[in-house]
């Protein structure tokens, strides 16, 4: 992962082999761009990372990352694109797991996802007004 964007090669191969194959529709590609471009906040801040990132560290960057773009509509946005618990966080990262495009490396257990899914999704995040210029930079992507 280089940059926040998802290159056409990982677009497509999530198209054919997860949404269009009818494997997994339950989100959609934007869902997976997001998450995507969540793993590369977290590399872009933990640069020393070297043991993946835990599923505590994926959920709170989702949600203030999401909160952050899309302010007290967060929630909404996340769940249109499929997301809409930790469980569903769990799947998309497993699914980059499957189609080698994150390493095991970069992936922790499903154990510590579950152990999250208790909780709400946006139990901890305090809504910010709509950044409107994050909001342009994701779209482009």
């Amino acid at each position: 992962m280089e940059n926040a964007g998802m290159d056409s090669y990982c677009r497509g191969l999530i198209s054919a082999r997860l949404i269009d194959s009818g494997r997994d529709m339950r989100y959609t590609l934007k869902a997976y761009e997001f998450i995507y471009m969540i793993f590369s906040i977290l590399e872009k801040i933990d640069l020393e990372q070297k043991d993946g990132f835990s599923a505590r560290r994926i959920v709170e960057q989702t949600t203030s990352t999401a909160a952050t773009i899309y302010g007290s509509i967060a929630e909404f946005v996340l769940a249109d694109m499929g997301i809409k618990s930790v469980s569903d966080i769990e799947a998309i990262v497993s699914n980059f797991s499957d189609l080698n495009i994150f390493s095991k490396a970069d992936v922790c257990e499903r154990l510590d996802f579950e152990k999250l899914a208790q909780k709400p999704l946006f139990a901890r995040v305090k809504p910010k007004a709509i950044n409107i210029e994050k909001l342009k930079i994701f779209e482009d992507t």
